[in-house]
């Protein structure tokens, strides 16, 4: 097994950039912002946005939501949330007192009704055929929000930057592992909901939205950023991923959000301007608001509404004109209970004790006393001008809350003894009952809490992002080759190893002659007499071997042998396989290996029971994770896979990825996966004429060195549990910039010579090199009448000797350049096909010989055979080495038919194993190169 060497880690190279947005532009899109959220705008006609895009479609302002969405459309009117300064006592009065007539009812939903008192149901039960006010009159529009929520529940999915726990921002950018606490846990409690949910993809193009995970709440209290620095802080992290990503660029952040509660969070994005006019900012202060929550454990109390003495409660500091005001007004009123500093009694108890609790812009708008007053029962009344309050698109606020202007706290007395004498204060408090739920943080999310109520302020808001289709590659692009030069100059070369290599023991060196020399004597005929011939033994009848079971392999092999018969299929030629010897082959040898005959090795498989339970776990458990790329990405074409059928010498590269990145083992989640894929194609790189073959090295480097810095993966294990895939063979030098590929990563390549530094054996995996035929095999009825036969060009020094050896003879059928008659007929009416190594050891003969029913002969020395941790390749082929080709009609004529019917036969089987589909088929090429694979997933050595 190869050392895991861990990989350094340059200074992190933080892209650099500056938005050249005009100053004019600026203040232009700052008001369209603004205008749909502003309720000072909606006097002035002029600067009202358009809210549809069919200009013959007029709509008037008053009767749309804040945010207009084609598919939230109601038909009942949207009042704004907020009463306007200007406005005065009486209007705000008129607002209140016009949402629930006296003599109307409210009847409890069991979908989002609460456990209400028996004095709330009596007083509910008076006119349950009301319909003016009923129960879902908590909501705008009850039916609709049910809709959508259960179609957001299904389709709504959230990208969220990755990172991981090495990261140095860490405690930042993941989710707590705590209950969060205190003022500011709305912002935690929703990052770690969301990452238990089922809105969370790990594919952007299945992203609705995209998640910028940054808390606000923790960069502030992180000695390393501060108060001070999280400006700059946030600006390099959106630098950070629109240099990395796609996604940012092509919408300009649009569909992106972030969450924050602190009131820091409404400066952080100064120095990211794109985020303050584009992001959607899921804030407690502004924007698409969250609530702000104090969490609290376990059912909310409850205290009947008789046992609620006070008419109204307020504690806090005085940090805000408004509420020196609220304490200058009322301090001393035995009815309003106003306090500025810590209480004596119980916060829980003031709350539980009074009608009317009362939330006062403080620093902000927002604080969290209306998650207060709604957790202990309490009739929330919120002084605080312009707060777009929580859920403001689903819930009508003028149902269980009193929304005043900040003029209105001199006649705040006034207002709440109104509605108490009106009744309309009970109705207002049973509505509280029933959204209590909605304003409630839980470790796991509960249908309708406030998470599912963000998510679907989130839902709304998706459709309103104005994505520009910008071409990102080019900046991408440009991006990567500005900065490219200072990469290479700031990263430290990983050669420090190659060293190693020149120091290497001569110990070592002389056990690699020996096995060298133990591999010759094996497969030349100089150590022995004949090493190629299936030797057939037949044991005594005492031999237990003689009752073996039946091979299972059967199960997935072809189900018969083919019949060949005596009429010629074997005719007598020269003296070999003559047609006397057929007919005296035992019949047994035609059947299952279950009769015992033949010894063990003589099966196409090691050891078929052992494939065939691991081939089942690797079915199940086995998982990849791609790097993950886009159509965006101006280097697709090499990363993706292709949306054609591959063809030609290297269609395995192509078939592989195509076939991996629709099949069940991939894995979105790379805390899941067993290895990770490299997709880059080194086929596809030596034709883009933006690298070529010179180009290779460096783009691999720079790739290595991107998802390095990009994901924690390959630094935890130096690339040990990474691999590639290649059929080039410009793929064996492709690495020599990146030497920890060579050393670590798994190469599933076609040249598998290890005689060559570059393949490292039982590390490393060989791929079957076929040219892809579609279609069902051919014919194999015909007579096959040659013994050899042999065609490609003269690129070696090993077919020069075979050409010329055998150039002339009758019985071996050697061709070099194009033959006259048909590729395809030559291999089926011949016995043997030669596969002889090239420039490289391998070529797409094995597979056409294979495909075509003929036996193959394989010569080329240090070949790592496909498959050969699976497949027994006696069985069904012929190794002959390159110094045994004087010997090669000597060797071939001396094997005798029923070693040929066995190899024949087993030729039938596994030409299965050596076959790529467009939908993998079990047991197809694609099937076994997982296998090696997950084999070799059990000798990486991780080190965390």
């Amino acid at each position: 097994m190869a050392e895991v060497f861990m990989a350094r880690r340059p200074m992190k190279d933080w892209c650099r950039g500056m938005f050249f947005v005009p100053i004019f532009t600026t203040s232009i899109l700052f008001l369209v912002y603004i205008s749909p959220t502003s309720k000072l705008l909606y006097d002035h006609p002029s600067l009202i946005p358009p809210l549809h895009d069919n200009p013959s479609l007029e709509t008037s302002v008053e009767v749309q939501p804040k945010f207009f969405n084609p598919s939230f459309v109601i038909e009942s009117v949207i009042k704004e949330n907020i009463s306007s300064s200007n406005r005065g006592l009486e209007e705000s009065a008129r607002v209140v007192s016009e949402i629930i007539p006296s003599a109307s009812s409210v009847v409890i939903s069991p979908d989002f009704g609460s456990s209400l008192s028996p004095e709330i149901r009596k007083v509910s039960s008076i006119n349950e055929t009301n319909n003016n006010i009923q129960n879902d009159d908590v909501f705008h529009d009850r039916s609709l929000f049910t809709k959508n929520y259960n179609e957001m529940n299904k389709i709504l999915k959230i990208y969220t930057y990755p990172h991981s726990k090495t990261d140095p921002f860490a405690n930042i950018l993941l989710p707590v592992d705590y209950e969060p606490g205190g003022n500011y846990a709305s912002e935690s409690y929703f990052k770690k909901s969301l990452f238990k949910s089922h809105f969370l993809t790990n594919n952007p193009s299945e992203a609705d939205l995209f998640y910028l995970p940054f808390s606000i709440a923790s960069l502030r209290h992180d000695k390393r950023i501060g108060v001070g620095g999280i400006q700059d802080f946030v600006k390099n992290y959106i630098i950070d991923i629109s240099g990395r990503y796609p996604f940012w660029n092509r919408s300009g952040g649009a569909d992106h959000f972030y969450v924050a509660c602190h009131s820091v969070g409404r400066t952080a994005m100064d120095k990211a301007v794109q985020v303050k006019l584009n992001a959607i900012q899921v804030v407690c202060s502004s924007n698409a608001s969250v609530p702000q929550i104090w969490p609290r454990k376990g059912e909310p109390p409850i205290r009947l509404p008789s046992q609620r003495k006070k008419l109204a409660f307020y504690a806090g500091a005085m940090n805000s004109k408004v509420r020196e005001f609220l304490v200058k007004i009322w301090k001393h009123d035995s009815d309003i209970s106003v306090h500025q500093s810590r209480l004596k009694t119980p916060y829980s108890e003031a709350l539980l004790g009074s009608k009317f609790c009362i939330h006062a812009k403080g620093f902000e708008v927002n604080t969290a006393r209306i998650g207060d007053a709604l957790y202990y029962g309490c009739v929330p009344v919120i002084l605080a001008d312009f707060y777009d309050l929580p859920f403001a698109d689903i819930l009508n606020w003028e149902s269980f809350a009193v929304v005043l202007s900040t003029m209105d706290v001199p006649r705040l007395k006034e207002i709440l003894q109104r509605k108490i004498l009106s009744g309309e204060y009970l109705k207002l408090q049973s509505n509280v009952m029933r959204i209590q739920k909605h304003f409630q943080w839980h470790d796991l999310p509960v249908d309708y809490d406030a998470f599912y109520m963000v998510m679907y302020e989130l839902w709304l808001r998706r459709s309103h992002n104005f994505i520009t289709q910008m071409s990102t590659s080019s900046f991408y692009l440009l991006h990567h080759l500005l900065t490219r030069r200072r990469r290479d100059q700031n990263s430290q070369s990983p050669y420090t190893l190659k060293s190693l290599f020149f120091l290497m023991p001569t110990t070592l060196a002389l056990a690699t002659s020996l096995l060298i020399l133990l591999y010759i004597s094996s497969t030349s005929n100089l150590f022995s007499i004949h090493p190629h011939h299936l030797q057939l033994t037949h044991p005594s009848n005492s031999d237990s071997r003689n009752h073996e079971k039946p091979n299972k392999v059967s199960t997935f092999a072809p189900p018969n042998f083919v019949n060949f018969g005596e009429n010629g299929h074997f005719s007598e030629r020269g003296g070999v396989l003559g047609k006397t010897e057929v007919q005296s082959a035992p019949k047994n040898h035609m059947v299952s290996h279950g009769s015992g005959t033949y010894v063990t090795d003589k099966k196409p498989f090691h050891d078929n029971d052992i494939f065939l339970e691991n081939y089942k776990e690797m079915n199940k458990t086995l998982k990849i994770y791609v790097y993950p790329h886009t159509q965006d990405d101006p280097f697709a074409n090499v990363l993706l896979p292709v949306d054609f059928e591959p063809r030609g010498n290297y269609a395995s590269e192509s078939y592989f990825k195509k076939v991996l990145m629709t099949s069940h083992f991939i894995t979105k989640d790379p805390s899941k996966a067993d290895l990770f894929f490299l997709p880059f194609s080194i086929a596809r790189l030596r034709h883009d004429p933006r690298v070529g073959i010179n180009g290779i090295q460096d783009f691999v480097k720079d790739y290595i060195f991107n998802i390095s810095h990009k994901y924690p993966y390959w630094n935890r294990s130096g690339g040990a549990d990474h691999f590639y895939v290649a059929c080039h063979s410009i793929g064996r030098s492709a690495m020599e910039k990146v030497v920890e590929v060579k050393l670590n990563a798994i190469q599933i390549v076609c040249s598998s010579n290890y005689y060559l530094s570059s393949y490292v054996a039982h590390k490393d995996a060989s791929l079957p090199q076929i040219w892809p035929r579609q279609g069902d095999p051919p014919n194999l009825a015909l007579e096959r009448t040659k013994l050899v036969f042999f065609a490609g060009s003269i690129n070696s020094p090993v077919r020069e000797k075979l050409l010329q050896v055998w150039g002339n003879d009758s019985e071996i059928s050697v061709h070099f350049g194009r033959i006259n008659t048909s590729y395809s007929e030559e291999l089926l009416t011949s016995k043997f096909c030669l596969h002889v190594k090239g420039y490289e050891v391998n070529t797409a003969r094995i597979g056409d010989a294979l495909y075509y029913g003929c036996v193959p002969v394989i010569i080329a020395n240090h070949y790592d055979l496909p498959f050969q941790d699976i497949l027994n390749w006696k069985s069904f082929s012929i190794v002959v080495a390159t110094l045994d080709i004087p010997l090669l009609k000597k060797i071939l004529r001396e094997i005798r038919v029923e070693e040929y019917l066995i190899l024949r036969n087993n030729v039938l089987k596994v030409r299965e194993h050596f076959q790529w589909h467009s939908s993998a088929v079990d047991y197809d090429a694609f099937y076994l190169t997982m296998y090696e694979l997950w084999v070799r997933r059990s000798s990486l050595r991780l080190e965390s």
